[in-house]
């Protein structure tokens, strides 16, 4: 017990001579404890952590070892020893002891500052910054946790951030010299290079014999472009330590950058000594042409290239070294691998550290410059700068010539030369105040003229009385627009050079960390074409003086460009520029020694030498350099697969000129080549030449006939040629070939829709949507395809599913809208397609398919102001021109009609709908030049089948008209063919059956019986007037007479009385009414009532003139017992003919397609008509087309009386009557009364046996 005691009385003695310093009175105490007690633990721990302080690394880490081996859960233990591998670099250790204190002991502070050390080391600055915050969290006094995470965030270019941790580091610790020395060099790094001079003179002041610190303001004053202070500096440290092999390579490189070369040398030689084989140095003497010519240095670097142990910035700079030495030798492709090897090295390190170039970021600050800095930008400035024209910019990428330009004009003794300043981002950034980005315009005007007019100041004084001061930053570039806002004065030289030759010097130069896409080929293209994009946009809106210096004119004729650059600073000329290599003064670019040499044009065309290596880096620049001859894409081509990607990525920028430059070196080296056919063919077909695309592409498939992909695009190729059979084989050939890929079954799919072999297509879609189910352009096309083969239900789930998978795409809504509409939803339609339009209210087919479902809804007068919506998107849309010409026609505005269809034609000539339009009107046209087009256009089954059948019924009627009955027959015959090829079903057999079992059904189901039990049904409204028959009956003419009543509105051809009883059925397609609801049947007509009157509320009669109601009489006569039954009766060979003449595409009119099924349906409907007349309990009138033609006023009295209404006069006006009329009767009922149309089937009577056969006995036998 009292041993203990007076331990710890010793220990607390100790460990107070300790904490004050008294580190050798501290250390006698400890090994007394020690002494007397050997496993003191606290003793051990404490000991080893003042040995550490001492210098004494290995010992401090044995005696903290074995107090852990008495104590393994000492976390305070476990933090010492974690310093101490921190101290000595074993980075993994000092993690592994300091995350297992912190197991024992998370709130211990100073285990978080040595993990957030150690991660920090390891370039983890992310973790590094969490540790550390972590560990001023528990103690906030702790100072150098403020200096490791200010370091943390210097290193993550958090600028501010690590200057207020460093100004907390120092207002709790301050003048340390350590610690300033450690924040400056962080600062520095991280280019705050005024921040880091500022505690780094400190440094210096408090610790003048302190070498490091000298050291470390050397390097700052470099990276300041201050070489003179720089090597001051350096000379201090080197005099107080002269074994400081880096100092010397610093100071050999400030005096480089002076001219300064045997003094260099004799730095760089001593540098080499002290530390013999020395990568760095030798690279810096091969940067002055102080080489040796044994090869000794060679096989030295290349050692330490290769050299796995070595240090990484020895092993980069051998590579550099060592390529630059072969370079000079002639051993090109040894030079090329070694600087492969080296930027490799450097690209790792950028990339580990957070650092790689992105040329996705650096294309879009190119965009908002171009797209912010335009001629309204400047033109209407509100930053008036400074009028200086003192500041000259020599920009452009580096290594073009910038700095050799900078040399001869700095040569002239009006001229300063800066060098590469970094004033103009600072001056930026001040302004901006924070996002970078920021546009000028949100600057202060203030302050931009305040901050120029200093700066003018500040060169002023720096320029020792020059009239001209030169920055030669080449990425001020990126920062021309600034420069034009804050100095409207100033001149800019844009240096030029081959980018080839750019991009290869920069690949062969380390620029350390500053340059990031110098060590990547690609990148070093990537970056020159942005900058030549951004160079072409400041010549053409920059208001700024600007002068083009070409580096190969410049060496071609030095006396004449230098003359012009001269000439442009408005100096006059001198000699001495000239002599631009005798001029003494600071060059900071890594050309300071190539400028103070006579010019040579040896770097001019230097990329021919590694031309082999160059493909990343040429073929990306395809289009902005000279053409290179055969010998020359020999080289650049020898690796297909990456020529063929570079072309592509031309394609995908916009630059096909590029890619087609390739595309034909590739194919004339490998002209047997079946991928080097195939993606010259595929290119071909998408820039135009489809012949010969198709050319190369079947060459390509004929090279390697198992080539799926080739047979496939052959089948784009071909289709877009018009060559849809072909397409057709070449499609099915490639999915033979590979019947999983998706590509090979939409051509195949594509090809038959064009062919119009609609159900051949769906399959091809539906087994493309099977192979890509998640692909909703598939899932498009499938629906459309279902559409066009008429499976309408299917169609419209497809359609639903594509438009609940992408709600705003406009194809999908409108496809949509479309398959609803064809369903007669019409409700939901609406609104799919007013959704279509709010999303996409730029796009003229919305505006067509709005206007299309109104036309489905009978409102022409919206379906018109539609279109003409459309029409101010698209004034060249002929469908949007059609559809309106169709509305206005419908609404009897047949001159605007005629005005529209005529439009339509002037931009396609060959419109069957417009064609067919204008005929419908009775428009004349030039008879003999539109009929041989015409029947050129119907032969030609490349076409549109539904444009070949509306020209051929145009040409028909215009046959009709002129007589040409023979030629009107054909015309005729071959436009009903032509529907029925692309039907859903090869006849009408089936519509016609189910019309039988309907007549079979209503004869069996409605008997007197049936209207008795059915009474209680009905409603009892006797408003709802039915206009039945046969289509082409008459029905639109009498349904005008009553229209042109004024208590009478006509409705059209409406389904709502169809669609009932189906409801009340259940669905069912025959359901006997006594199977009905009867709740259901009073709500239904109750609402179809609403509905009608809702047209207008004042209308006495509301007319329903769908001819196909006579089928459904029976229902009628159930639902409205006191509705008005009309049955329009025509000779059926008129009928019929009439039918077969006009256009019905409906599938629902199949039967018109042929003379046999016009006259199988018609006998079908007498048979109904003569039954309902037999059993209907209500009241029908049977109106005669011929007898009303030929007496209208008794016949129309006839009508008006039978439906209740006192007689007008107006109805013997029908023809003028404004409704809308939504027939294929649109023009002649707005024509007064005329029996032309009488017995016309007879000028035909020779080619209508078929049809007289099948109405024996319906019709007279004695005409």
């Amino acid at each position: 017990m009292a041993s203990d005691i007076a331990n710890g009385m010793d220990l607390d003695e100790a460990l107070a001579h300790h904490a004050a310093g008294r580190l050798t009175r501290a250390e006698a105490i400890y090994r007394r404890i020690l002494q007397a007690t050997p496993d003191d633990v606290e003793a051990l721990n404490l000991l080893g952590l003042l040995l550490q302080d001492q210098g004494d690394l290995l010992q401090g880490i044995a005696l903290i070892t074995r107090a852990l081996e008495i104590d393994p859960e000492y976390p305070e233990a476990l933090t010492n020893l974690a310093r101490a591998r921190n101290a000595r670099g074993e980075l993994d250790a000092a993690i592994a002891s300091a995350e297992r204190a912190l197991e024992l002991d998370s709130e211990l502070p100073e285990a978080h500052h040595q993990l957030g050390r150690a991660l920090l080391e390891q370039g983890d600055y992310a973790g590094a910054e969490a540790a550390l915050r972590r560990s001023l969290t528990l103690a906030p006094e702790l100072a150098d946790s403020h200096v490791s995470l200010g370091i943390a965030y210097a290193r993550q270019y958090q600028a501010d951030k690590a200057i207020a941790s460093f100004a907390a580091a120092d207002r709790l610790q301050p003048n340390r010299p350590a610690a300033l020395i450690a924040m400056g060099s962080a600062l520095a790094a991280a280019n705050q290079l005024d921040a880091a001079l500022g505690y780094l003179q400190r440094a210096v002041t408090l610790a003048p014999t302190d070498a490091a610190a000298h050291s470390a303001l050397a390097v700052t004053h470099r990276r300041r472009q201050d070489p003179a202070s720089s090597a001051a500096a350096a000379r201090q440290a080197l005099a107080l330590d002269p074994n400081l092999a880096d100092v010397w390579l610093l100071l050999g490189a400030d005096l480089a950058s002076m001219g300064a070369f045997d003094e260099a040398e004799a730095c760089q030689r001593r540098a080499l000594a002290l530390t013999p084989g020395s990568a760095e140095a030798l690279r810096d003497l091969a940067m002055i042409g102080r080489t040796d010519t044994a090869g000794t240095e060679v096989d030295a670097l290349r050692a330490r290239l290769h050299d796995p142990e070595a240090p990484e910035s020895e092993r980069i700079a051998a590579g550099f070294g060592v390529g630059g030495r072969l370079d000079r030798a002639g051993s090109f492709d040894e030079a090329f691998a070694a600087y492969v090897t080296a930027n490799r090295l450097v690209r790792d390190r950028l990339l580990r550290d957070g650092h790689g170039f992105d040329p996705a970021a650096l294309t879009l600050t190119v965009d908002w410059l171009t797209a912010t800095f335009d001629r309204a930008a400047f033109e209407h400035r509100h930053v008036n700068g400074d009028p200086s024209p003192m500041p000259v910019f020599i920009v452009g990428m580096p290594r073009s010539g910038t700095s050799l330009v900078e040399q001869i004009a700095a040569s002239h003794p009006a001229v300063f030369g800066g060098g590469e300043r970094k004033d103009i981002g600072e001056l930026v950034r001040a302004l901006d105040r924070g996002p970078i980005n920021t546009p000028p315009f949100a600057w202060d005007a203030k302050a931009a003229e305040a901050i120029a007019a200093d700066h003018v100041r500040r060169l002023t004084i720096l320029s020792g009385g020059a009239s001209r001061f030169i920055d030669k930053l080449p990425d001020n570039i990126l920062m021309l627009g600034h420069i034009a806002m804050l100095f409207p004065n100033a001149r800019v030289i844009y240096c030029r050079r081959d980018l080839r030759d750019v991009g290869l010097s920069a690949f062969f130069q380390h620029f350390g960390d500053g340059v990031p896409w110098s060590c990547d080929l690609r990148d070093c293209a990537s970056r020159a074409l942005e900058i030549e994009r951004l160079g072409q946009h400041w010549r053409d809106v920059l208001p700024l003086r600007m002068l083009e210096v070409t580096y190969e004119a410049l060496v071609a004729d030095l006396e004449g460009e230098s003359r012009r650059l001269i000439d442009f600073l408005n100096l006059e000329w001198d000699p001495a520029c000239l002599d631009f290599h005798q001029t003494s003064r600071v060059v900071m670019s890594s050309s300071y020694w190539q400028v103070r040499q006579p010019l040579h044009d040896r770097s001019v065309g230097k990329w021919r030498h590694y031309l082999g290596h160059l493909a990343p880096l040429v073929l990306p620049l395809v289009g902005t350099v000279p053409e290179m001859d055969e010998k020359e894409w020999r080289l650049l081509t020898v690796d297909t697969a990456a020529a063929i990607r570079e072309a592509r990525l031309h394609e995908e920028a916009r630059r096909p000129e590029a890619a087609e430059q390739i595309f034909g070196a590739l194919y004339r080296e490998y002209p047997d080549n079946a991928t080097v056919l195939y993606e010259c063919g595929l290119f071909k077909a998408r820039y135009g030449n489809l012949a010969e695309g198709i050319a190369l592409l079947t060459a390509a498939t004929e090279a390697d006939p198992a080539h799926a992909p080739a047979h496939i695009d052959l089948a784009r190729a071909l289709l877009l040629d018009g060559k849809a059979d072909e397409a057709v084989a070449a499609a099915t050939q490639g999915t033979e070939i590979d019947p999983n890929l998706v590509e090979g079954w939409l051509q195949l799919g594509n090809a038959e829709s064009k062919l119009e072999h609609h159900a051949s297509a769906v399959l091809a879609f539906r087994r493309a949507s099977e192979l890509a189910p998640e692909s909703n352009t598939i899932r498009m096309r499938f629906a459309r395809a279902l559409f066009e083969a008429k499976a309408f239900d299917e169609s419209l789930d497809a359609w639903k599913q594509a438009a609940e998978a992408e709600p705003e795409n406009a194809e999908a809504l409108v496809g949509y809208g479309t398959a609803l509409a064809q369903a007669s939803v019409f409700d939901e339609a609406l609104a799919i397609a007013h959704r279509a339009i709010a999303v996409n209210p730029e796009t003229p087919v919305l505006f067509f398919q709005l206007a299309w479902i109104f036309f489905r809804l009978q409102m022409p007068a919206r379906s018109i102001e539609l279109a003409e919506q459309g029409l101010k998107l698209d004034p060249g849309s002929v469908d949007l021109l059609v559809l309106r010409a169709d509305m206005l026609s419908h609404t009897g505005d047949f001159v605007a009609a005629a005005d529209s269809y005529r439009q339509a034609l002037e931009i396609d000539p060959f419109s069957g709908s417009a064609s067919e339009g204008l005929s419908r009107l009775g428009q004349d046209v030039d008879r003999v030049d539109f009929v041989a087009k015409a029947t050129r256009r119907v032969a030609d089954a490349s076409l549109p089948t539904i444009d070949r059948v509306g020209v051929a019924f145009a040409l028909a009627a215009a046959h009709d008209k002129a007589k040409d009955y023979e030629a009107a027959f054909h015309a005729y015959e071959t436009a009903n063919k032509l529907i029925r090829s692309v039907r859903a079903t090869p006849d009408a057999t089936p519509l016609l059956n189910t019309l039988r079992g309907l007549v079979d059904w209503s004869r069996t189901i409605f008997t007197e019986d049936t209207f008795l039990d059915a009474l209680p049904l009905g409603n009892a409204s006797n408003v709802p007037v039915f206009i039945v028959g046969m289509p082409r009956s008459g029905t639109t003419l009498v349904e005008q007479i009553i229209a042109s009543h004024p208590s009478a509105i006509g409705l059209g051809e409406r389904t709502d009385i169809v669609n009932l009883p189906a409801i009340m059925n259940g669905q069912k397609q025959f359901a006997a009414p006594a199977a009905w609801d009867p709740k259901a049947v009073h709500r239904q007509t109750a609402a179809l009532l609403d509905r009608l009157r809702a047209h207008d509320p004042n209308a006495l009669r509301i007319i329903n003139k769908l001819p196909d109601n006579i089928q459904s009489l029976g229902q009628i006569a159930i639902l409205f017992p006191r509705a008005h039954i009309i049955i329009c009766r025509r000779d059926l060979r008129d009928v019929c003919w009439s039918c077969y003449t006009q256009n019905f595409f409906d599938e629902g009119m199949i039967w018109t397609d042929t003379l046999e099924e016009c006259a199988a349906r018609a006998r079908m409907i007498e048979e109904l008509r003569e039954f309902w007349l037999n059993v209907l309990p209500v009241p029908v009138l049977e109106v005669q087309y011929e007898t009303l033609v030929n007496n209208l006023e008794q016949e129309s009295r006839r009508l008006i009386d039978f439906v209740g209404l006192p007689w007008d006069p107006a109805c013997l006006s029908f023809h003028k009557n404004e409704r809308p009329v939504m027939t294929a009767s649109v023009w002649q009922v707005r024509q007064p009364i005329y029996s032309s149309s009488v017995g016309r089937w007879k000028r035909y009577r020779k080619h209508l046996a078929p049809l007289l056969e099948g109405l024996q006995g319906l019709v007279p036998d004695d005409d």
